[in-house]
């Protein structure tokens, strides 16, 4: 075993505890996540004395352990306060027989913006020296000074950021550490050396009041999107959408004389227009749906539709070759299974945010809207975003031979 990974809140640090939403998603369920894709993360295991904690990590698809009561008291002057929560977590999770895990990570999940290539690069920076283990690290913003004495006066431990002559001061950030399994094992000391992993003081803010909250999701959601405006292809060739739960919420009303109607969202429209001011590259809605509506709506915001097909990938196939286009420069978004093989054709699918698990599964943009409730005006601006980057022209161009 290469790496085992222990989440868990360190109790000596107050705050609004691991099953706080953050941006849609509990911190420990969004710890979990991210863990997840670290390459050598093994065995994921969360340690909790909170009952809901447990169960969202459960469900989230990692190993649990009950927490230690009062495990606070335990700690070593000398040790983090997370080597008795990995020492607990390592007996309870290691059957017997197997092999003890080379590397240790503890994760506090109230630091949401730490990276999966921080967690990487302390348990590389332990694999690659003698020193038995990596701490989270921030510098101070300026002059750090000593606690006041009895007549009020304060003295300076350090002068501020870049005026000292050698070295730098740095502050154990606890959102994270690595070991070498055998140095929690010592009876020596860890305090004597460690190696830093320097965070960017954006990455080390810690969630432990709703003011926090508010920070961490607004900077998570500005990732998040500047992430998915970097998924759309340089250059795009062409952008398809499905209809029935992207234009529309996969509702339909029906009337008594067994007339059909659907609710669009106005916003598409108007989004759908700024695009086609920058976008050269052709868009089409493409769906299995018969009911005129789908031509109706499409011939209103004039796009081209191809509607009332049994197969939308031999249709695909067909016209992306018709009009010479790459599929890898395409974007398709859909909604159901039925969008699954067009999706994995081309080079950037997307589900909207209400999709189904399997089309979420493949996708490489989730839209933050639902089908029908802005979902195609939230693909637009991703695209006119895009087309605003530096680099080559993302006007949107085909494969034809100029």
């Amino acid at each position: 075993m290469r790496a085992a990974v222990v989440i868990s809140t360190d109790p000596s640090r107050p705050g609004l505890g691991a099953a706080q939403f953050v941006a849609g998603k509990p911190l420990i369920v969004r710890a979990i996540d991210a863990v997840r894709s670290c390459r050598w993360a093994d065995v994921i295991c969360v340690v909790s004395t909170e009952p809901e904690v447990l169960d969202l990590a459960h469900r989230a698809g990692a190993a649990t352990v009950a927490g230690i009561a009062g495990h606070a008291e335990d700690v070593r002057s000398d040790h983090p306060a997370a080597v008795p929560l990995i020492q607990h977590a390592l007996g309870s999770i290691r059957p017997v027989g197997d092999a003890m895990p080379e590397h240790v990570l503890w994760v506090s999940p109230s630091f949401p913006l730490v990276e999966p290539e921080d967690w990487e690069g302390a348990i590389d920076s332990v694999r690659e020296t003698d020193i038995g283990w990596t701490f989270s690290a921030v510098e101070p913003g300026g002059a750090v000074w000593s606690q006041p004495t009895v007549d009020g006066a304060a003295a300076p431990v350090a002068a501020a950021r870049g005026s000292q002559t050698s070295g730098r001061l740095l502050i154990d950030a606890a959102a994270f550490y690595a070991f070498r399994t055998d140095a929690i094992s010592r009876d020596g000391p860890l305090f004597n050396a460690a190696l830093p992993r320097v965070l960017a003081r954006e990455r080390a803010l810690e969630v432990r009041t709703q003011a926090d909250v508010q920070a961490a999701e607004y900077i998570l959601r500005a990732r998040e999107r500047d992430r998915a405006v970097r998924q759309i292809p340089r250059p795009l060739g062409a952008i398809v959408f499905d209809f029935d739960g992207v234009f529309t919420d996969n509702r339909v009303v029906v009337f008594q004389d067994g007339r059909e109607a659907a609710v669009c969202d106005r916003a598409d429209g108007w989004g759908l227009g700024q695009l086609k001011k920058k976008l050269t590259a052709p868009i089409l809605v493409l769906s299995t749906e018969r009911n005129p509506i789908v031509r109706a709506r499409c011939e209103k915001l004039r796009l081209e539709c191809i509607n009332d097909v049994p197969d939308k990938l031999p249709v695909l196939r067909e016209w992306l070759a018709n009009k010479q286009i790459d599929p890898a420069a395409v974007v398709y978004v859909g909604n159901d299974v039925n969008d699954l093989s067009c999706m994995s054709e081309v080079g950037c699918p997307v589900a909207v945010a209400d999709a189904y698990p399997q089309v979420k599964a493949v996708a490489r943009i989730v839209l933050s809207a639902a089908g029908g409730k802005g979902a195609v005006r939230e693909l637009t601006e991703l695209v006119v975003a895009a087309l605003d980057l530096p680099g080559p022209d993302r006007t949107g161009v085909s494969m034809e031979a100029t």
